[in-house]
């Protein structure tokens, strides 16, 4: 059952801006007599992973909360390749340094330079650590890996010249194996999401060109990871948030969440109450979808 009395929104830059990695978040309102270690069991599917809630927050694994208060929840995401491009050409676009496409071959087991159209990789989401004496990238590893077998990527990632990162400077932590839940996901998206960032136009008409064509090419389960990557703090158009929605509600009937599409319907109509669709192409399943919300909306439900 979603929980409808949390607060959240999915604030993230950009597939194209400089340097997505470290913004992939959801913000969560916390309740009465909450844990990180329940919100990271909520969120990720697993307690194990409240240590990383509370570094994202400046807060220690076991430190007590306050109702009310909003924490920063990380997720890592997942991008799928359009048209063939090379790593280099990736740690560029997701990662903001040509330099970087490394880390991406590191934690996605890369063994090719040049990687195909429709390529999944996980992008990882960044921790920072200001590092003191006697840290070194190996025991960084260590600490947020659990091994030291990812101090390349680590050491890549901050463009390192040496072993160790100097004390009392920041390094950043590329995150790749703390994912939301996929079934938490498909919940997140269709609560009151509270609007989408003020991006240039040609990077939200990116967004929603990139989950036509999933759509189109049957990846229904990508198109709500997609859009959720388009929604931030700062809200946008009505105009943008509707067609954000619709497309969303498309991608729930595909997947037979008949309830979830009216729900997510209801949401474009809420925002864009003009908001029509073409009754020639459009699917009766989908169609369906679209009048029930309408007539849920016109009875106040």
């Amino acid at each position: 059952m979603i929980r409808s009395s949390i607060a959240f929104l999915i604030a993230c830059s950009c597939l194209l801006g400089a340097a997505p990695a470290g913004a992939q978040r959801i913000i969560h309102r916390v309740r009465f007599g909450e844990s990180l270690a329940a919100i990271s069991k909520y969120y990720y599917g697993s307690q194990e992973h409240a240590t990383i809630v509370g570094l994202a927050n400046g807060l220690d694994a076991g430190a007590p909360l306050k109702a009310g208060d909003h924490l920063r929840v990380p997720t890592a995401w997942t991008y799928t390749l359009r048209k063939a491009m090379t790593v280099d050409e990736l740690g560029k676009l997701l990662l903001g340094d040509r330099r970087r496409g490394q880390v991406l071959a590191i934690l996605n087991k890369l063994k090719r330079k040049k990687l195909k159209a429709g390529k999944s990789l996980t992008v990882p989401f960044l921790l920072t650590h200001v590092a003191v004496s006697g840290d070194s990238y190996a025991n960084l590893a260590k600490r947020y890996y659990g091994s030291e077998k990812h101090t390349a990527a680590i050491s890549t990632y901050n463009l390192a010249t040496s072993s160790k990162p100097q004390a009392g400077t920041p390094v950043e932590i590329p995150i790749a194996h703390v994912q939301l839940d996929a079934l938490r996901l498909e919940e997140l998206v269709s609560e009151r999401l509270l609007g989408v960032s003020s991006q240039l136009d040609q990077e939200k008409r990116t967004a929603l060109q990139e989950a036509n064509a999933l759509l189109r090419s049957g990846e229904y389960w990508a198109v709500p990871l997609r859009l959720v990557q388009a929604l931030a703090r700062e809200i946008s158009s009505d105009e943008f948030t509707a067609e954000v929605f619709k497309l969303l509600a498309v991608a729930y009937v595909a997947l037979d969440k008949g309830e979830l599409a009216v729900r997510t319907f209801q949401e474009a109509l809420a925002r864009q109450p003009t908001l029509a669709l073409d009754q020639v192409s459009t699917s009766p399943r989908v169609m369906r979808a679209f009048i029930d919300a309408k007539a849920l909306l016109q009875r106040g439900r």
